[in-house]
């Protein structure tokens, strides 16, 4: 199959969107610039793509190429569900000897069209996104093309430009990953210790919804995310509390509390001493 690339100077133009499942069957005549995103919700998606099978799994983004001839055909051989986005971009050929880096725009000078000069490597296939903010921005984006009260053309092809360059992003993050999630929120979290713990945040950096990772790394550590965070505080606050003259009221603010009632609250909760209590039992071990 040819590679996909997105050129960053002009959007792709959306044809179409909507939702599929076991009664439906589509088919699409393709032109030279037409393609297909197709995101199985549910069961798996038996693909036929001139004559080769694809079995595309739940939770899986997959890309069908431009294709000048042929036709695309879904066969759905049990209970499935899934979104599909039919649009066109400009096609062209890449240079035989061009090296792409994933996520990264790239200078070509030589390409068979002139005017394009950026672009970023697509996955032709995206496994295990759910949970993820890519899927739903896809859910969203489904939604959205079907409501009455969409707005112009320019809305609804800039919205999916916007998932395109996601799935490039999302395929970079998600073959980069090493380790188990929970050791890298940890390890986030240690980075944002001094901070109010700020989920939108999270949810951009590892991209995954914040529900789906409070899940998991409630099932790897036993703990909530916010839990874990709260105790990296405390812990600090201990220290600060142990090891210097800074008031309570500035070591509240040094832990990422405004309110310094409230800090002496959550100090309380976690340790069992109120943070002047403690402060006058420094010798104490650790609670």
């Amino acid at each position: 199959m040819n590679n996909i690339y997105i050129n960053t100077s002009i959007l792709p133009t959306v044809d179409y969107a909507g939702y599929g499942d076991e009664t439906t069957h589509r088919y699409y005549n393709r032109s030279e610039s037409h393609y297909t995103m197709i995101y199985v919700t549910e069961g798996a998606l038996s693909l036929t793509e001139n004559g080769k099978r694809h079995i595309v799994n739940g939770g899986t983004v997959f890309f069908v190429g431009k294709n000048s001839s042929g036709t695309v055909s879904y066969e759905v051989p049990e209970k499935v569900s899934y979104i599909y986005v039919n649009f066109f971009m400009q096609a062209f050929d890449m240079p035989s000897n061009s090296k792409l880096s994933l996520g990264k725009t790239v200078n070509i000078p030589n390409l068979s069209i002139p005017e394009v000069r950026y672009i970023y490597p697509l996955p032709r296939m995206l496994e295990k996104i759910s949970g993820s903010i890519l899927e739903k921005k896809i859910h969203e984006y489904a939604d959205y093309f079907n409501s009455p009260g969409r707005l112009t053309d320019l809305e609804i092809n800039t919205r999916f430009y916007d998932i395109l360059s996601e799935c490039a992003k999302y395929n970079r993050e998600l073959y980069n990953q090493h380790g188990k999630l929970s050791d890298r929120i940890i390890n986030y979290l240690n980075e944002h210790m001094t901070e109010q713990l700020n989920t939108s945040d999270m949810e951009k950096k590892f991209y995954l919804t914040y529900k789906y990772m409070g899940t998991a790394f409630k099932k790897e550590t036993g703990e909530t995310i916010l839990g874990y965070h709260t105790k990296l505080r405390m812990n600090y606050a201990k220290r600060l509390i142990s090891t210097t003259f800074y008031s309570i009221d500035e070591i509240s603010r040094m832990t990422g509390y405004t309110d310094a009632l409230y800090f002496s609250r959550v100090f309380k909760k976690h340790c069992g001493l109120s943070p002047q209590t403690f402060r006058k039992s420094v010798r104490q071990p650790p609670c």
